[in-house]
């Protein structure tokens, strides 16, 4: 192999590297992105489930007067 061929090889290696690297990159964002979602969901689902049981506990209450 001459030295071109190798330099031409491992500048090909190197830009692979790079857009996997790259590529990596974009799914963490795209996954701190998923989970601040997700964070946002269980805040309105646990408000949600503590009105849910403040009524509950109403409703047994005027049930059992």
């Amino acid at each position: 192999m001459t030295t071109k061929e190798h330099r031409s090889k491992h500048h090909r290696k190197i830009a692979a590297i790079r857009k996997l690297i790259v590529t990596g990159m974009r799914m963490m964002g795209r996954n701190r992105e998923q989970i601040r979602e997700n964070q946002k969901q269980m805040k309105e689902l646990v408000a949600a489930q503590k009105l849910t049981a403040a009524a509950l506990r109403t409703l047994i209450e005027t049930r059992t007067n």
